[in-house]
């Protein structure tokens, strides 16, 4: 599956991570391996469900097909070597699936951050769920910071709305509306 972003988008602000590599390709250090690899289960597990709830399940498969499409084609382009391969077809651009990719990315990663910070708090054994303890002395509450991040998606989430209803005239997007209402720390 085609990845929307990866964990560039976690090194600075408010979704700061620890050790979040600044150039995914370039990690030699091993915590930054792990905390890379780390990132990107998290975006492959909630990627697909996070489009379905902006767009609806029909828009998320024409866009991940497309992204999917561009990437093969562009890796075509990039590996040939004069060996005979079947020729790969050059994906037209399609500006408003474009916008859409586009639009979501900084929600995606808000979404991301908030599922992660969701599944430290517990770490599930085959005994049950076991609270994890901080090794540092101050620790924000992750409730508060849950709803600060959830709530900066959901901004951004009716401002990709308002832009889509101007910008998209080939596609009609449906959301789920929990993906534009703001949470308190109670998830209230």
């Amino acid at each position: 599956m085609v990845r929307l972003i990866d964990c560039t988008y976690f090194t600075k602000g408010e979704r700061l991570i620890q050790n979040a590599p600044i150039s995914p390709d370039r990690c030699v250090d091993q915590n930054e391996i792990a905390v890379r690899d780390s990132i990107n289960g998290w975006i492959d597990s909630v990627q697909e469900g996070f489009l379905i709830a902006m767009m609806g399940i029909n828009m998320t498969k024409v866009l991940l097909a497309y992204l999917e499409a561009k990437e093969i084609a562009s890796q075509s382009q990039g590996e040939s070597d004069g060996a005979e391969e079947p020729e790969v077809e050059d994906v037209e651009t399609d500006e408003e699936l474009e916008f859409l990719a586009n639009g979501l990315k900084e929600s995606l990663a808000d979404y991301v951050m908030y599922k992660l910070l969701r599944g430290t708090i517990l770490h599930v054994t085959n005994k049950g769920a076991v609270v994890l303890k901080s090794a540092n002395d101050t620790h924000e509450n992750t409730a508060r910071r849950q709803a600060s991040v959830w709530n900066t998606m959901v901004e951004r989430n009716l401002r990709f709305l308002e832009e889509a209803k101007q910008r998209l005239s080939n596609y009609t997007i449906c959301y789920v509306t929990n993906m534009v209402t703001p949470v308190n720390a109670m998830n209230l």
